[in-house]
């Protein structure tokens, strides 16, 4: 939660106003679900097609006014207790389960002996999930995607850790920009909110921390996305 008077109460605007906005949007999709249902097969196809439109972009929209959420806490310091890196990675990985199983995709981690035994704000899982998330969605039609999760830990200053992926790569003019909220570099092949990585640049620079975009260091395909999280 934020820390200060105005930061609290911002806080508080945004949920209220999130929360007043979400009940409209479920007044709407409720609305053309029920004429769907009631028309069944009479229903015209035009009208049918029109209000798959609706509900598409009901979704479009939840889903963004959750992103605007997330980008506003993750300013704040990470809440949550610390917790073995490995374990925060898992959970990372459990909440982007799902999506992986839908893209035929694959996280490659180090074995649990090779993750250092080191403590991170529990709270960094969302900005992993979010960097996972990514790296499994934008990956060219037809290929399934993959990352590899490397770590590399400085016991006297921060722990490194890489996660790279097999996609389309981010050309060098526009990895600072990625960084920027609501930027979609490929809007048409990739929808989204174009919120994540800012989610989780904001996450991790509020615990301390730096993130970077980078290419692969063995010069393949794709993008490594490389993460510092100093020991507390």
């Amino acid at each position: 939660m934020p820390s200060s008077v105005e930061g609290v109460a911002c806080h508080r605007f945004v949920q209220a106003f999130a929360h007043d906005l979400r009940q409209h949007l479920r007044a709407i999709s409720v609305a053309a679900q029920r004429i769907q249902r009631h028309g069944g097969e009479a229903l015209d196809p035009v009208i049918g097609a029109r209000l798959d439109e609706v509900l598409s972009a009901v979704q479009r929209q939840e889903q963004l006014i959750t992103s605007a959420v997330d980008y506003g806490e993750a300013t704040e310091p990470p809440t949550g207790s610390m917790m073995p890196l490995s374990l925060v990675l898992q959970t990372a990985c459990l909440r982007v389960d799902e999506f992986r199983k839908a893209r035929e995709g694959a996280i490659q981690m180090p074995e649990s002996g090779n993750i250092p035994a080191v403590k991170i704000p529990s709270g960094l899982a969302k900005a992993f999930e979010k960097i996972l998330h990514n790296g499994l969605k934008f990956c060219p039609a037809g290929e399934q995607p993959k990352l590899t999760v490397t770590i590399d830990d400085d016991p006297d200053t921060a722990v490194r850790i890489e996660f790279a992926d097999r996609g389309v790569g981010i050309e060098a003019a526009y990895r600072e920009r990625v960084f920027e909220p609501f930027q979609k570099l490929q809007p048409g092949e990739f929808p989204g909110t174009g919120m994540g990585l800012s989610i989780a640049k904001n996450m991790i620079e509020a615990a301390g921390g730096n993130i970077a975009i980078a290419d692969r260091s063995d010069g393949g395909r794709g993008t490594t996305v490389a993460v510092q999280i100093p020991h507390q």
